[in-house]
């Protein structure tokens, strides 16, 4: 199986793509950090408009961990916290799903 982990280099994306790869997975991990490219992660900012640009692999599941957390920065900001947190994941697993990948998407139970 080959796994796509959007989000890899957060709390629960890294702890996610570790335990994968020790079993034996074959893991492809993003960040927004245009630096972790260096570390074999894939730029992917989740604020930006060019998802549809971003080369993505051929995956049997992908696992969206990246959002804006930050209560006050959501509230601050509706509009980013709501592209990054609702239409660019939709985007992407629709994207991803037309190739056939299953999409497991993390969310929370919490109110502003």
């Amino acid at each position: 199986m080959s796994t796509l982990i959007i989000g890899a280099d957060s709390a629960i994306g890294h702890a996610l793509m570790l335990a994968l790869r020790q079993g034996g997975e074959v893991v492809h991990a993003t960040s927004r950090r245009p630096e972790a490219s260096a570390q074999g992660y894939i730029h992917l900012d989740l604020a930006q408009s060019d998802l549809d640009r971003t080369p993505l692999p051929f995956v049997d599941v992908v696992f969206i961990c990246a959002a804006m957390t930050g209560f006050s920065a959501c509230q601050a900001n509706p509009a980013l916290a709501r592209r990054i947190n609702t239409q660019a994941p939709v985007a992407l697993a629709k994207r991803l799903g037309a190739d056939g990948a299953h999409s497991i998407f993390l969310s929370t139970n919490a109110r502003l």
